[in-house]
């Protein structure tokens, strides 16, 4: 039991520097001044990435390794593929595609995300929301309040970004399957679109 309680501590621990690493990375790219400054250790900026200042796949493995079982299975995933991003990133500096990556995880983090919601850059193109204690049914909402935030949002002449976002609940199953399932709801989506 005692085990279980430390693991949960750990996880809130985590949770907590991981916002304030969060807060202080979107400060930056968005210019706000700091209330307080906030400290950001090594390690949690080895699980965010430079660009986005969304966790990146270390950070968020991090965190699920520090979810307890029984707060795992209440967990939704939400996983997000930009559409084509890969193909238009060739057409745009990196200096750009950096630029609209780091727009659309801010418009995600302000428009969508709750309190307890972790925004993960998985790949080039694809985003992971970890959704803690939401049930599949607001999950699947939320991945298309997600996806018509993105295809709405005003971008500079002759760019269109789109994306695409799938939802699943874990029930007993572990991270990859839970992934793999969501990525699967996206597939659904597009074949549907």
């Amino acid at each position: 039991m005692s085990n279980v309680m430390n693991k949960l501590t750990g996880s809130k621990k985590l949770f907590a520097k991981m916002t304030d690493g969060f807060k202080s990375i979107k400060q930056k790219f968005s210019g706000e001044q700091p209330e307080q400054a906030i400290e950001v250790d090594d390690e949690i900026n080895t699980m965010i990435c430079p660009v986005t200042g969304a966790l990146n796949r270390l950070g968020l493995r991090s965190y699920f390794d520090h979810i307890v079982p029984s707060e795992f299975n209440k967990m939704s995933l939400i996983f997000i593929e930009l559409d084509y991003f890969h193909d238009k990133v060739r057409q745009f500096s990196t200096k750009d595609s950096d630029k609209y990556l780091q727009q659309i995880v801010t418009e995600i983090i302000e428009t969508c995300c709750g309190t307890q919601d972790l925004l993960a850059r998985w790949s080039l193109k694809e985003l992971v929301l970890a959704c803690p204690d939401k049930k599949l049914t607001d999950a699947v909402k939320l991945a298309n309040k997600v996806s018509t935030t993105i295809n709405k949002k005003a971008w500079p002449t002759g760019t269109e970004i789109t994306c695409t976002a799938g939802a699943a609940q874990a029930n007993g199953e572990d991270l990859h399957y839970l992934i793999n399932h969501a990525k699967a709801e996206i597939l659904k989506a597009k074949k549907a679109a």
